[in-house]
């Protein structure tokens, strides 16, 4: 079993983080990741990796971060925040954004040996208000986007990218669609250069079957499920383009990949409790009956297509 997204260093684990890493690796485990969210919590990821060789970090810069940039961005530009500042805010926001990418390449290559992707990092406009994101947030949280996919083929890392859409719609991966057929685009167009193969994981993937069929046009697109796909369909979306078993379906196993996202979104089994990395195991057995194939086949698939994409 492999669980390629954990945020084992958040508090929920406070009390018993060593027990839920040692039982997980007890039930079968074979690697983790563990994955910092923005730069104040990328030591803490990291310091995940001491524990057990078996897992590995990756840090990013989410675009919640981007969001409450623009938030500050706003706030600076009231007349009576900025009336005596020297510099303008729509400088001072794009330092700051500056500096952000700045720092995730100097923490990427001082722990160079620890990293095994960059993220998460991508797009997010789910609201919960009637408060839509904002113009502004998704122009910035965009830009964030495109400089870490820039910072990745850099490294030679992949990415592990979160995408949420707004209530009733596709639009946030139709929007990370537009951006890396562009970037495969252009990485065509560059010809056979180094570091030119960046491989691209959808984190907690839940987009429909008509938006999966074009991710699965760009062979470096991976999907990663977590578990959600346990949850029971609604009876009005089962056998629809909306129902996330059928896009389990459509997705070849070779383009699988497993995870948690612990503390959050605990499979059917444990709703409403606490996630922990150990309980990917009901994640493969859920691809497993959908697919109609063994639990061992999906977990030997999962291996092959991690070592693909992480090392």
């Amino acid at each position: 079993m492999i669980d390629i997204h954990t945020h084992l260093y958040f508090p929920q684990y406070d009390t018993d983080r060593d027990e839920v890493i040692t039982k997980a690796f007890a039930n079968g485990m074979t690697r983790m990741v563990s994955v910092g969210t923005e730069p104040l919590d990328w030591e803490q990821a990291l310091s995940m990796t001491e524990k057990d060789a078996r897992i590995k970090a990756a840090i990013g810069i989410h675009p919640h971060w981007y969001n409450e940039l623009a938030a500050a961005n706003k706030e600076r530009s009231h007349p009576s925040v900025t009336e005596y500042r020297d510099s303008s805010p729509q400088a001072e926001e794009q330092e700051n954004a500056k500096g952000a990418i700045q720092k995730l390449r100097e923490c990427i290559r001082e722990n160079r040996e620890k990293i095994v992707a960059l993220g998460e990092c991508g797009l997010d406009y789910f609201s919960r208000t009637d408060e839509q994101i904002t113009k502004e947030q998704k122009t910035v949280q965009r830009e964030g986007f495109l400089a870490q996919i820039q910072v990745a083929r850099e490294f030679g890392l992949p990415l592990i990218i979160h995408t949420r859409p707004s209530v009733g719609s596709m639009d946030a991966y139709e929007d990370v669609l537009e951006i890396l057929t562009q970037e495969l685009s252009l990485r065509a167009k560059r010809g056979n250069l180094p570091q030119n193969n960046t491989k691209y994981i959808l984190h907690c993937y839940m987009g429909d079957t008509e938006v999966t069929k074009k991710f699965l046009e760009l062979s470096s697109v991976y999907f990663s499920f977590t578990g959600n796909i346990t949850y029971p369909s609604k009876k009005n979306l089962q056998g629809t383009k909306d129902d996330l078993v059928e896009t389990v379906k459509l997705i070849p196993l070779e383009r699988i990949l497993t995870e948690t996202d612990c503390p959050f979104l605990a499979p059917q089994g444990h709703r409403g409790q606490r996630n922990e990395p150990s309980f990917v195991a009901e994640v493969v057995a859920k691809i497993a009956e959908i697919k109609n194939v063994s639990i061992d086949q999906v977990n030997e698939s999962v291996e092959q297509n991690a070592a693909g994409v992480l090392g």
